[in-house]
This record gives C-alpha cells, sequence and structure tokens, in this order.
C-alpha cells in the first residue's frame, strides 16, 4: 500500500470528534508557523467521502502552496502528527487518562 493510500484510509477512518480534535490538536504545534499540514489534512478529508484519493486534484487545487512542493514530506509528519493526536485523544478519553488529567 502507498503511503499516500495509508494516509488517506487512516483520515477515513476517524471519527468527527476525533478529526475536530486534531484539529485543536495540531493548532499546539504548529500556530504561527507553516499551516500546510491542515490544509493537507482538510483537502483529504474532503476527499473521503467520495471513497477516492486523488493527490493530483490536491496538487491543482492548492498550485503554488508550500505543502504541494514537499508534499510526501507533509504527508509523512501529517500521518505521524495524527497518529499522536489519536493516542492523545485515546489517552483522554480513558478512565486513567480522565484520572490523571483531572488536576
Amino acid at each position: 500500500m502507498k503511503p499516500s493510500e495509508e494516509l488517506f484510509l487512516l483520515i477515513d477512518s476517524m471519527s468527527k470528534s476525533e478529526k475536530g480534535y486534531f484539529i485543536k490538536y495540531c493548532s499546539k504545534f504548529i500556530s504561527g508557523r507553516d499551516t500546510g499540514y491542515l490544509k493537507l489534512f482538510n483537502a483529504v478529508a474532503v476527499q473521503t467521502p467520495k471513497g477516492k484519493y486523488d493527490e493530483e486534484k490536491i496538487k491543482s487545487k492548492h498550485k503554488g502552496e508550500k505543502f504541494v512542493r514537499n508534499i510526501s514530506v507533509y504527508k509523512n509528519y501529517l500521518y505521524d502528527l495524527i497518529l499522536n493526536s489519536l493516542r492523545e485523544y485515546g489517552r483522554k478519553k480513558s478512565v486513567t487518562g480522565k484520572h490523571l488529567f483531572a488536576v
């Protein structure tokens, strides 16, 4: 499976609340800096209901954006960032996590 397909399937498998949490989680790391990760995330998320990943469509729609020039780097980092946010989301949702974070 191509990394692009894995990123697409990961985003497609996320619930609405997980996607919302990711956007909030991501803002901690990229505020005031490069927002290409969020743009790429949103571009892929828009394609998920259609069931097909179309990287060329993303590249043409976001032509001139920094993330398009280095899309493979952005996809890899975005994939890791999503996994980290899902771990954090799961930790906060668990009973143990609620106890640990209720300070």
